[in-house]
């Protein structure tokens, strides 16, 4: 269906805490503030580094980015940061990587 398509009565603020790590989110995304109740709602991208021990990721490791019917409105999120790692052989490799949204 995709965000642009969704109907402006689904972007109702709610809290799914049994689906979703709600407060983990919300401190990782930067200067966000939860939607008040019966506010329109956020979906929240979070994007989490599962193999600290291998590879960092700027921004950081784990990081969340609200997404807003208003913001998709006006065109594609694009997420950028660092990957870095090191190979099986102690090689350091950096990608830059990116996610767009919307």
């Amino acid at each position: 269906m995709g965000f642009k398509k969704m109907p402006a009565a689904d972007w109702r603020a709610g809290n799914p805490a049994d689906l979703y790590d709600t407060a983990s989110a919300v401190k990782n995304a930067r200067d966000f503030t939860p939607p008040a109740p019966g506010a329109e709602g956020v979906v929240m991208l979070t994007v989490a580094n599962r193999s600290a021990k291998t590879v960092t990721m700027t921004p950081a490791n784990n990081y969340s980015v609200p997404l807003t019917r208003a913001a998709l409105e006006q065109g594609p999120k694009v997420v950028e940061g660092e990957v870095d790692g090191f190979t099986g052989r102690g090689v350091h490799a950096r990608r830059v990587a990116g996610a767009v949204v919307g």
